[in-house]
């Protein structure tokens, strides 16, 4: 009887083995896309793991795989037939109006995958993921820069002559237009530049506002969400404390770059969680996100301190100015009369 289960097994892996099918194709030529692929809605829990192999010969591209808005990124999709009868793994790279650019699939038929099933799925992505990887070195990608509403919004900014006045002292995109003489300018904004830097801000708080609709309207997740929101509520609490006198130009650029380096580095970590596609790793993510909207609110609070501070040092300087003034005395003498006056 074992010497009969034995001989099913072994029929049973060579089957694994030789029923394996793959095939791709490709429309290859030249195409321009942006940076960020947008990622899969979903996966399954049982390729979930093998996200990192399945995104690989897009990354060896040049591409990231994440959450965009841009309306011209390329859409990963990534289906998964979980019958043991037929198991597959299929990988669709797709571009808006022009339909697959390259896909690639693996089958395994029969009963392949019914023993040793995790080492099968594994083979499979296997296939399919080196399969895609062949497809896609036959288009040659020019890669160009994420597009989106918000970011057309922050870039408009940078263009108006209304801030010209301040073009040199802050990045009115961003913090990728920062330069070595914000980052070193230890001045602070004039009458003329604050009232330039207000008007940036209520243009950015528009911005903002756009940047959250795009958001949720590409299903960005909660958490995410989030912390992209918290971040910008920092990053404008950043800008009322330089309106307020209580940073430096340089000040305020240092502290929005570690902000944007900080938010940029949770979202990826987040984004890794939840391309587990498990419940710990979920779980992970949300703890992430939550953490990095602690500490944006932290710095929200270290600034907003700061200037109730610096405006109690203001009020007790004006305090030690005043009792210094009181101790002038003025004497007049009239007679035997003496008259003293304090001020």
């Amino acid at each position: 009887m074992r010497t009969l289960f034995a001989i099913i097994l072994t029929s049973i892996f060579v089957a694994s083995l030789a029923g394996c099918a793959t095939t791709g194709k490709s429309i290859g030529g030249s195409m321009s896309a942006p940076v960020t692929i947008r990622q899969p809605e979903f996966l399954n829990p049982e390729i979930a793991g093998y996200a990192q192999r399945i995104f690989s010969p897009l990354i060896a591209n040049g591409f990231r795989v994440g959450y965009t808005d841009d309306p011209d990124a390329l859409r990963l999709e990534i289906n998964f037939d979980p019958s043991i009868m037929s198991t597959s793994v299929k990988i669709n790279l797709i571009k808006p109006g022009v339909g697959v650019v390259a896909s690639a699939e693996s089958v395994n038929h029969g009963m392949g995958t019914m023993s040793m099933r995790d080492k099968s799925i594994s083979n499979l992505v296997e296939a399919a993921s080196e399969q895609f990887r062949q497809q896609l070195s036959l288009v040659h990608f020019k890669i160009e820069a994420d597009k989106n509403n918000y970011q057309s919004c922050f870039n408009a900014l940078a263009a108006s002559p209304e801030f010209s006045i301040i073009k040199e002292k802050v990045g009115l995109a961003g913090t990728q237009d920062q330069t070595f003489s914000m980052l070193a300018d230890n001045t602070k904004p004039s009458k003329e530049e604050i009232h330039a830097l207000k008007q940036w801000g209520n243009m950015r708080d528009a911005c903002i506002k756009i940047m959250h609709e795009s958001k949720i309207a590409q299903r960005t997740p909660l958490a995410l969400l989030n912390v992209i929101d918290a971040a910008s509520n920092a990053e404008q609490t950043l800008l009322v404390a330089l309106v307020n006198g209580s940073l430096t130009y340089s000040e305020y650029s240092k502290k929005r770059s570690a902000l944007t380096v900080f938010e940029n580095e949770s979202i990826a970590q987040i984004e890794a969680e939840f391309r587990k596609e498990t419940e710990d790793s979920r779980f992970k993510g949300n703890q992430l996100a939550l953490e990095a909207q602690r500490n944006s609110i932290l710095q929200q609070k270290n600034v907003t301190d700061s200037i109730v501070q610096q405006q109690q040092l203001h009020l007790q300087q004006q305090q030690i100015n005043v009792n210094n003034r009181m101790k002038s005395t003025n004497c007049n003498v009239n007679g035997s009369n003496v008259n003293c006056l304090s001020f």
